[in-house]
């Protein structure tokens, strides 16, 4: 009766097939790889997102304002997944540096 409630519930096994201890998963191990995971996925996202606008200023020698304008265009569609996935207005263009569709940028709309 004991050799049940020491075990997983759930089925799971580890990497020889032989079932887990619930005293030896999850729990504050599981929590600090999860934060320490999402810490350095935060890291390389927006260091992904510096270098893109010095891409954009360097190599393409295009304008810092242009640079971040696009940068945050491109940030706020992320969370949605793939930019070609994504049905916008009919008033888009295709931005030289990144190919994505995005809509019009002039002065007024920021």
């Amino acid at each position: 009766m004991e050799d049940e409630n020491v075990y997983t519930q759930d089925g799971t096994v580890d990497l020889y097939g032989r079932p887990v201890l619930a005293s030896k998963t999850g729990r504050w191990k599981a929590c600090s790889f999860l934060l320490g995971y999402e810490a350095f996925e935060r890291m390389a996202f927006y260091g992904i997102a510096s270098n893109l606008v010095n891409y954009l200023t360097t190599r393409l020698h295009e304008d810092t304002i242009l640079s971040l304008r696009l940068e945050m265009r491109i940030i706020g569609l992320v969370p949605f997944g793939s930019p070609r996935s994504l049905e916008l207005t009919s008033q888009t263009h295709t931005s030289a540096a990144s190919g994505l569709l995005l809509p019009p940028l002039s002065s007024t709309s920021w």
